[in-house]
C-alpha cells in the first residue's frame, strides 16, 4: 500500500520515482509491530499499523488548527474533517478518502 501511494504522488507532482526509493520504501514499512516494539530504534516500522497514531497522540485542539492553517492541503489530499473529539478518536470511521492522486498540470 505504502508503494502503491508514494507511486501515486510522484505521479501527481510529475517527478520520476526512484528505484532506491522503491527499495527503501519496501524495506523499512513493512516491519511488524512486534520487532518495532523490541527495537526501538529501528527505522523498519509497520505503517499501515502506524498510519492513524496521530488521532490518539493528538489533542483534539491541535486538530482543529491543524484542519484550520492547512485545509486547502488537507483538501487536495483527501483528508476529512473532524468535529468532534470522539469522532477524531473514532478508528472505525476513516479519515481520508480512498483517492486516485491525478496529476493537476
Amino acid at each position: 500500500m505504502a508503494l502503491a501511494k508514494t507511486r501515486e504522488l510522484y505521479s501527481f507532482l510529475g517527478m520520476v520515482l526512484d528505484q532506491s526509493v522503491e527499495d527503501w520504501i519496501i524495506n523499512n514499512t513493512r516491519g511488524s509491530s512486534d520487532l518495532s516494539s523490541r527495537h526501538k530504534f529501528t527505522t523498519v516500522r509497520d505503517s499501515a499499523a502506524n498510519a492513524e497514531n496521530w488521532r490518539l497522540k493528538l489533542s483534539f485542539d491541535m486538530v482543529v488548527y491543524t484542519q484550520t492553517v492547512c485545509q486547502p492541503v488537507l483538501d487536495i489530499l483527501g483528508y476529512k474533517k473532524v468535529f468532534h473529539p470522539k469522532e477524531l478518536r473514532n478508528f472505525s470511521h476513516s479519515l481520508v478518502e480512498d483517492r486516485m492522486f491525478l496529476p493537476f498540470f
